[in-house]
Protein backbone atom coordinates (compact mmCIF):
# COMPACT_ATOMS: atom_id res chain seq x y z
CA UNK A 1 0.00 0.00 0.00
CA UNK A 2 2.72 2.42 0.93
CA UNK A 3 4.96 1.65 -2.39
CA UNK A 4 1.90 1.96 -4.58
CA UNK A 5 1.00 5.22 -2.71
CA UNK A 6 4.17 6.48 -3.07
CA UNK A 7 4.76 5.62 -6.47
CA UNK A 8 1.54 7.44 -7.68
CA UNK A 9 2.49 10.44 -5.66
CA UNK A 10 5.83 10.88 -8.13
CA UNK A 11 3.83 9.98 -11.33
CA UNK A 12 1.58 12.41 -10.31
CA UNK A 13 4.04 15.31 -9.86
CA UNK A 14 4.48 17.90 -13.09
CA UNK A 15 7.76 18.44 -14.86
CA UNK A 16 9.09 21.56 -13.72
CA UNK A 17 10.85 22.97 -16.57
CA UNK A 18 11.84 25.72 -14.88
CA UNK A 19 14.44 24.07 -13.08
CA UNK A 20 18.07 24.37 -14.36
CA UNK A 21 18.69 20.47 -14.96
CA UNK A 22 15.57 20.43 -17.48
CA UNK A 23 16.77 22.75 -20.28
CA UNK A 24 13.26 22.13 -21.64
CA UNK A 25 12.31 22.45 -25.65
CA UNK A 26 13.12 26.27 -26.53
CA UNK A 27 16.62 26.04 -24.91
CA UNK A 28 18.42 26.58 -27.55
CA UNK A 29 21.83 24.49 -29.18
CA UNK A 30 24.38 23.02 -26.46
CA UNK A 31 27.46 23.96 -26.32
CA UNK A 32 30.62 21.49 -26.15
CA UNK A 33 31.41 21.80 -22.85
CA UNK A 34 35.47 21.44 -23.73
CA UNK A 35 36.61 20.69 -20.24
CA UNK A 36 36.10 21.61 -16.60
CA UNK A 37 37.90 22.19 -13.26
CA UNK A 38 37.24 23.69 -9.97
CA UNK A 39 37.93 27.39 -9.14
CA UNK A 40 39.55 28.74 -6.27
CA UNK A 41 36.64 31.04 -4.78
CA UNK A 42 36.73 32.94 -1.57
CA UNK A 43 35.94 30.46 1.81
CA UNK A 44 35.04 33.82 3.72
CA UNK A 45 32.12 34.11 5.62
CA UNK A 46 29.67 36.02 3.82
CA UNK A 47 31.69 35.68 0.58
CA UNK A 48 29.18 36.50 -2.35
CA UNK A 49 28.54 33.98 -5.72
CA UNK A 50 29.85 34.87 -8.43
CA UNK A 51 28.96 34.09 -12.41
CA UNK A 52 32.09 35.36 -14.57
CA UNK A 53 32.67 35.51 -18.52
CA UNK A 54 36.61 35.76 -18.82
CA UNK A 55 37.10 36.32 -22.28
CA UNK A 56 41.41 36.87 -22.66
CA UNK A 57 43.70 36.60 -20.42
CA UNK A 58 43.60 40.39 -18.77
CA UNK A 59 40.27 39.36 -17.90
CA UNK A 60 41.76 36.08 -16.13
CA UNK A 61 43.83 38.81 -14.12
CA UNK A 62 40.90 40.64 -13.51
CA UNK A 63 39.15 37.41 -12.03
CA UNK A 64 42.25 36.49 -9.80
CA UNK A 65 42.56 39.19 -8.26
CA UNK A 66 45.74 41.52 -7.90
CA UNK A 67 47.18 40.01 -5.11
CA UNK A 68 47.89 36.59 -6.91
CA UNK A 69 50.45 35.59 -9.25
CA UNK A 70 48.12 35.23 -12.56
CA UNK A 71 50.19 33.58 -14.61
CA UNK A 72 50.51 30.79 -11.85
CA UNK A 73 46.89 30.62 -11.53
CA UNK A 74 46.72 30.19 -15.72
CA UNK A 75 48.83 27.81 -15.29
CA UNK A 76 47.45 25.86 -12.28
CA UNK A 77 43.87 26.07 -14.36
CA UNK A 78 45.26 24.70 -17.48
CA UNK A 79 47.03 21.93 -15.27
CA UNK A 80 43.28 20.71 -13.98
CA UNK A 81 41.68 20.90 -17.36
CA UNK A 82 44.69 19.21 -19.01
CA UNK A 83 45.07 21.53 -21.53
CA UNK A 84 48.26 23.14 -22.94
CA UNK A 85 46.91 26.12 -24.13
CA UNK A 86 43.73 28.55 -23.89
CA UNK A 87 43.34 30.08 -27.23
CA UNK A 88 41.45 33.55 -26.03
CA UNK A 89 40.48 33.97 -29.74
CA UNK A 90 38.53 30.88 -29.70
CA UNK A 91 37.68 29.61 -26.53
CA UNK A 92 36.23 31.59 -22.97
CA UNK A 93 36.18 30.92 -19.69
CA UNK A 94 32.80 30.15 -17.64
CA UNK A 95 33.00 30.51 -13.81
CA UNK A 96 30.14 30.00 -11.43
CA UNK A 97 30.46 30.15 -7.80
CA UNK A 98 27.45 29.27 -5.24
CA UNK A 99 28.55 31.75 -2.27
CA UNK A 100 29.62 30.72 0.68
CA UNK A 101 27.88 28.02 2.56
CA UNK A 102 28.17 26.84 6.35
CA UNK A 103 29.36 23.63 5.95
CA UNK A 104 31.09 21.21 3.45
CA UNK A 105 29.47 18.68 1.41
CA UNK A 106 28.62 21.11 -1.08
CA UNK A 107 29.12 20.77 -4.92
CA UNK A 108 28.19 23.14 -7.80
CA UNK A 109 28.07 21.63 -11.20
CA UNK A 110 27.50 23.49 -14.72
CA UNK A 111 24.88 21.33 -16.26
CA UNK A 112 25.18 22.74 -19.47
CA UNK A 113 25.22 25.84 -21.88
CA UNK A 114 22.61 26.75 -24.76
CA UNK A 115 22.96 29.07 -27.67
CA UNK A 116 19.92 30.98 -28.49
CA UNK A 117 20.54 33.57 -31.38
CA UNK A 118 23.28 36.10 -29.85
CA UNK A 119 22.81 34.58 -26.44
CA UNK A 120 24.45 32.00 -24.37
CA UNK A 121 22.25 30.68 -21.37
CA UNK A 122 24.36 28.57 -18.89
CA UNK A 123 22.41 26.23 -16.95
CA UNK A 124 23.85 24.85 -13.32
CA UNK A 125 22.99 23.26 -9.75
CA UNK A 126 24.29 23.34 -6.42
CA UNK A 127 24.18 20.31 -5.21
CA UNK A 128 23.31 20.49 -0.88
CA UNK A 129 24.61 17.37 1.09
CA UNK A 130 21.84 15.21 2.72
CA UNK A 131 20.81 15.44 5.66
CA UNK A 132 22.48 12.21 6.89
CA UNK A 133 25.55 12.69 5.21
CA UNK A 134 29.18 13.33 7.39
CA UNK A 135 30.69 16.93 6.44
CA UNK A 136 33.41 19.35 7.36
CA UNK A 137 32.36 21.96 9.84
CA UNK A 138 34.12 24.73 8.20
CA UNK A 139 33.27 27.65 5.19
CA UNK A 140 33.36 26.33 1.91
CA UNK A 141 32.36 27.94 -1.64
CA UNK A 142 31.72 25.52 -4.07
CA UNK A 143 32.97 26.61 -7.37
CA UNK A 144 33.22 25.08 -11.16
CA UNK A 145 34.95 26.50 -14.11
CA UNK A 146 34.46 25.32 -17.60
CA UNK A 147 35.73 25.80 -21.27
CA UNK A 148 33.84 26.67 -24.43
CA UNK A 149 34.03 28.08 -27.76
CA UNK A 150 33.80 31.50 -27.13
CA UNK A 151 30.73 33.77 -28.09
CA UNK A 152 31.10 37.32 -28.51
CA UNK A 153 26.81 37.71 -27.63
CA UNK A 154 25.37 38.22 -24.39
CA UNK A 155 25.91 35.55 -21.16
CA UNK A 156 23.08 34.55 -19.18
CA UNK A 157 23.41 32.23 -15.83
CA UNK A 158 20.02 30.24 -15.05
CA UNK A 159 19.62 30.89 -12.19
CA UNK A 160 21.00 33.94 -11.70
CA UNK A 161 23.36 34.50 -9.22
CA UNK A 162 21.69 34.39 -5.24
CA UNK A 163 21.32 38.22 -4.39
CA UNK A 164 23.76 38.58 -1.16
CA UNK A 165 21.94 38.72 2.19
CA UNK A 166 22.75 42.11 4.26
CA UNK A 167 24.16 41.72 7.47
CA UNK A 168 23.20 38.34 9.63
CA UNK A 169 20.64 37.84 7.20
CA UNK A 170 18.79 40.88 7.57
CA UNK A 171 16.78 42.59 4.92
CA UNK A 172 18.49 45.94 5.34
CA UNK A 173 16.56 47.03 2.13
CA UNK A 174 14.24 48.96 4.43
CA UNK A 175 14.87 52.07 6.57
CA UNK A 176 14.15 52.07 9.87
CA UNK A 177 11.05 54.35 10.87
CA UNK A 178 11.80 56.51 13.96
CA UNK A 179 8.02 56.85 14.39
CA UNK A 180 7.97 53.12 15.49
Amino acid sequence: MFVSLTVAMVLAMPADESKPNNPGKDAGTPVKILCRATWRASRKPGAAAQQLVIRSEADFAKAVGAGNDAKAALDNLKMQMKVDQIDWQKQMLIVVTAGAQRTGGYRLEILGAFAKGDTLTVRWKLHAPKPTDFVTMAFTHPAETVLVESTAGKVVFDPPAPKPEGKRGKDNSKKPDPSE
